[in-house]
């Protein structure tokens, strides 16, 4: 993670030495619902909190980590994560893959070579 920030840091002129506190605390850690009702029910209560524009005290209880553990729990193991099909990836290389060439002038490199086309 470090390596990566600074690199970030470089491109947005940051001072190479600043390193956050936060840069090895682990954020948005594969989880899966408990009760995929629950939390769809908490998603939908959420959405009508930010339309009536109570959307601190959503965030407020969002982040309590009593929340989070009753709406989910983590993935242990490669077998419970979500698996992106190759159908899926092809779609989303044929909707975004015209934005590269402009992205990596955007950058000044050249996008990952894993974001080549899908075969298979």
């Amino acid at each position: 993670p470090a390596a990566f920030a600074r690199e970030i840091f470089e491109f947005l002129g940051v001072e190479r030495s600043f390193e956050p506190s936060c840069l090895n605390r682990k954020v948005n850690v594969s989880r899966k619902a408990r009760n995929v009702r629950l939390a769809e029910l908490a998603f939908h209560g959420g959405q009508l909190l930010r339309k009536i524009g109570a959307q601190n005290l959503m965030g407020s209880v969002k982040r309590q980590s009593w929340f989070e553990s009753l709406l989910y729990k983590p993935v242990r193991n490669d077998s419970e994560k979500p698996v992106v099909t190759l159908e899926t990836r092809r779609r989303l290389w044929d909707l975004y893959h015209r934005f590269d060439d402009e992205l990596a002038e955007l950058i000044g490199r050249p996008v990952p070579d894993s974001w080549a086309k899908p075969s298979g």
